[in-house]
């Protein structure tokens, strides 16, 4: 059998574990059907790292915030993350992605605010971050409520000034 992680046969079973044995410009790839409950912010601290999913729309890999935390906290130039789902949170959680860094990349993912994501936008774009690319991603408010306090105040939020943000 292979190495731990560097194997299909042996997978790690955390993107904690795998962020933690990587390097920057490694790619973390994700079995389809992958879920996983984040309670703490993942911060990704490793320039180019990039986070893929096998799997089409019904298996790829999914992740779900319990918390009152940045899901994910991008902190690292050139992150990239590909084929992903950031599902309904099961508490409020502050964001599903922070970005603070130039040059990152959100490609063919899915983001779906639930009642609980009412903290915030799904996908936060703060100081350092710039140089940005969205492509063939889709939000969806599934709350199921009229009372608009009862899912996301935005899909991708801005807060400071920022350079070249691409949505394609």
């Amino acid at each position: 059998a292979g190495t731990k992680g560097l194997d299909r046969v042996r997978p790690l079973a955390t993107l904690a574990q795998a962020h933690t044995n990587a390097a920057a410009g490694d790619k973390i790839v994700f079995l389809p059907s992958h879920t996983q409950t984040l309670t703490a912010s993942q911060v990704f601290n490793k320039a180019g790292i990039s986070v893929e999913s096998e799997g089409t729309e019904t298996t790829r890999a999914r992740f779900v915030a319990d918390g009152a935390i940045d899901m994910f906290d991008v902190t690292a130039r050139g992150v990239c993350f590909e084929n992903i789902q950031f599902s309904a949170s099961t508490t409020t959680p502050l964001t599903k992605i922070r970005v603070g860094a130039l040059g990152n990349q959100i490609v063919n993912c899915k983001f779906i605010g639930g009642p609980n994501d009412n903290g915030g936008a799904m996908l936060q774009y703060v100081t350092g971050a710039g140089q940005a690319r969205i492509s063939g991603t889709t939000f969806v408010s599934v709350s199921g409520s009229a009372n608009p306090n009862n899912c996301a105040l935005a899909a991708i939020e801005v807060v400071n000034a920022m350079n070249d943000l691409e949505l394609d």
